[in-house]
């Protein structure tokens, strides 16, 4: 079983700046949540407006268990990433 699926939302910018539906994305989480698999969703290209709401995967109305973003975060002052996650996630990370 896998353990997570990672995607980048709606832009494979790592797969040749390819463009998929939000309905795409929405579905993988669905399939994701019935068998257990985190979601992981790469914003580091997509996030902080720049396709339209604050994250890409707003668009498809889906809140991934892990969130990545970096570059936008600062505006390209000063290098800094950010990884998000669900409390579930922060607890388990912290658990003993």
């Amino acid at each position: 079983r896998a353990a997570g699926v990672m995607v980048e939302p709606l832009v494979l910018g790592a797969g040749g700046m390819l463009m998929y539906a939000a309905w795409v994305l929405t579905e993988l989480k669905k399939i994701a949540e019935a068998s257990g698999t985190l979601v992981i969703a790469d914003e580091v290209m997509t996030g902080w407006g720049r396709t339209g709401t604050m994250f890409a995967c707003e668009q498809a109305s889906v809140s991934p268990d892990i969130l990545c973003t970096s570059k936008g975060l600062t505006g390209g002052v000063i290098p800094l990433a950010a990884t998000l996650a669900t409390d579930a996630i922060f607890q388990a990370h912290y658990s003993e």
